[in-house]
């Protein structure tokens, strides 16, 4: 009994070895790569149009100044935690759809609005806009 338990354990074990195998080869590769990048580049390189997207939101705006993250779809509130993250310190208030925020008397004048299905970013946008994207 106890060779084939003994047995059993190291097919699986072979078993897995042989199916993660490429997938640990492929991150073992992209480490390589990143390693030679610096931190922005690395995340540029990870996240790509948003990261760019979330310094250029961030260069716009005067230091501190609080910025409402309006999500179109509630499935979008991932992105809206890597924007919170690469925002940070600056304060940020989360809103699901343009109603929550029209709705909120205390809401932030700087709108990023996120919008998976159009872009995989994050944009500034006017009032005017923030309107134009909601009758869409």
């Amino acid at each position: 009994m106890g060779s084939v338990v003994r047995a059993a354990i190291i097919l699986a074990l072979v078993i897995s070895i042989w199916l993660t195998l490429p997938g640990l080869i492929r991150t073992i590769r992209q480490a390589a790569d990143l390693r030679r990048l610096d931190v922005h580049a690395r995340r540029a390189h990870i996240l790509g149009p948003l990261y760019e997207s979330i310094r250029a939101l961030d260069r716009q705006l005067p230091p501190g100044e609080p910025v409402a993250l309006i999500f179109r779809q509630p499935a979008d509130a991932d992105l809206g935690i890597y924007v919170n993250y690469y925002l940070y310190p600056r304060p940020t208030k989360h809103y699901f759809g343009v109603d929550a925020y029209q709705q909120d008397p205390r809401r932030p004048a700087a709108i990023g609005w996120i919008d998976r299905e159009s872009a995989w970013e994050v944009r500034l946008l006017s009032r005017q806009q923030l309107a134009e994207e909601a009758s869409r």
